[in-house]
């Protein structure tokens, strides 16, 4: 086991590049993010673009680019510098929205983010290039249009076909939307989910499944073809923090704030 102490605030959220297994993103109540190796500890770059803590990162797929949300209502987007080194990163787009971004995930372009923000009703479909050539694509999340917060997505996933966006709402339900668009292919109901919470949730590798995080302090598990609850993981003595799947499938971690990491074969 290694520790990596970077941070002088609670750590509110880790990633790995997908593309260096050993760089590790992660960021802190104290408003940073900072980018680290975690074969020996070295803070490699401090990211101080928050004046509020930074709840949210994550990682294109292909390495180059990550995006950070705080509680200062931003999301920063940070590219892999050109002709420099291979762990250099820059900020290239910083945007505020009206209130505070609660989930963002990029879609497989590695150039569209999809940020979700509280007591707002729309997907905003950023695009990241710094080209500054187009306005946001606002996707409305009520499938009949109307301009109503009927709830707030508090984390997104996508598919690994790339198609689908998951969308893990205060309502205790899950949505699955298709990429782009307003239409809501299937709806999960069975976890307990409310407002206070930040829940989490992943696909399985292989689509068929989706998994999501509870304040009942269990972990919940559907079939996507039919939506029926295939998984009720119990276990955990407080409430399940995080979650997520081996490439195989055959693991499925969960992280809960009674200080344990379970690991499931579901």
């Amino acid at each position: 086991v290694r520790t990596v102490t970077v941070h002088a605030a609670p750590v509110l959220s880790v990633g790995f590049c997908p593309s260096d297994a050993t760089l590790l993103l992660s960021t802190a109540m104290d408003g940073r993010a900072i980018l680290s190796d975690v074969a020996d500890g070295a803070e490699l770059l401090i990211f101080k673009d928050h004046g509020k803590y930074v709840a949210h990162a994550c990682w294109a797929v292909n390495g180059d680019v990550f995006a950070t949300a705080g509680h200062d209502r931003k999301v920063v987007v940070y590219r892999r510098a050109p002709g420099s080194d291979a762990r250099s990163f820059e900020k290239v787009l910083e945007r505020e929205f009206v209130a505070i971004p609660e989930a963002i995930c990029f879609l497989d372009d590695c150039v569209s983010l999809v940020v979700s923000v509280r007591e707002d009703n729309y997907f905003h479909y950023v695009d990241t290039s710094g080209s500054g050539t187009a306005d946001d694509l606002k996707v409305n999340q009520n499938q009949l249009g109307d301009d109503h917060v009927s709830f707030t997505v508090l984390d997104l996933v996508l598919s690994p076909n790339g198609k689908y966006l998951l969308a893990s709402t205060d309502k205790s339900r899950l949505i699955l939307y298709l990429v782009g668009t307003s239409l809501q292919l299937r709806n999960f109901y069975g976890a307990v989910n409310d407002d206070l919470c930040q829940t989490r949730a992943c696909f399985h590798p292989s689509g068929l499944f989706v998994y999501v995080t509870s304040q009942d302090n269990k972990v919940y598990g559907w079939r996507v073809r039919d939506q029926k609850v295939v998984a009720r993981l119990l276990g955990h003595a407080s409430v399940v923090r995080d979650l997520d799947i081996s490439k195989d499938g055959k693991t499925l971690i969960s992280a809960s704030f009674d200080k344990t990491i379970r690991a499931w074969h579901p």
